[in-house]
């Protein structure tokens, strides 16, 4: 895939404000998709769960980037270069995705290596980004509580 999106001649996102990539990662259920929506309005968000390489390259923005990995994964495909194809393709993409690496590791082998394939794919992509935002419903509060003030 060269990244040629159809009907979308220009893949820049000035319209939402983005320059480059842009993460917001976190534990699951902390509200990471809603201060995605929030903040991004405008954006059409996929599923990563549902999104197959022409969708993701083509994406705005991906909500559940990490199901993506595990989809990709299950169905026996290598998501080695998925960071540097994604970064290659669709540069400007917002990418919300759940941090896998914290608990118990766990017991079964594609578990396992599906959380260190999550945690390598975002800190690679991490590192590109313009912005990675932490999420925890704890930090949401805070932000929403100091604003009225």
């Amino acid at each position: 895939m060269d990244g040629a999106c159809p009907g979308s001649p220009d893949r820049g996102l000035s319209d939402v404000g983005v320059l480059v990539m842009e993460m917001m990662i976190g534990g699951a259920f902390q509200g990471k998709s809603a201060l995605a929506e929030k903040r991004y309005p405008q954006v059409n968000w996929i599923n990563g769960a549902d999104a197959d390489w022409e969708m993701l390259s083509c994406a705005k923005g991906v909500l559940g980037f990490h199901e993506y990995i595990r989809k990709e994964m299950k169905a026996g495909r290598s998501v080695d270069q998925l960071a540097e194809d994604l970064i290659r393709v669709n540069p400007d993409v917002i990418l919300v995705s759940d941090e896998v690496g914290y608990g118990v590791v766990p017991i079964d082998a594609f578990d396992r290596a599906y959380r260190e394939a999550v945690g390598r794919i975002c800190t690679k992509l991490a590192g590109y980004s313009h912005r990675v935002t932490p999420v925890s419903y704890t930090h949401l509060r805070a932000h929403e509580t100091s604003a009225h003030l």
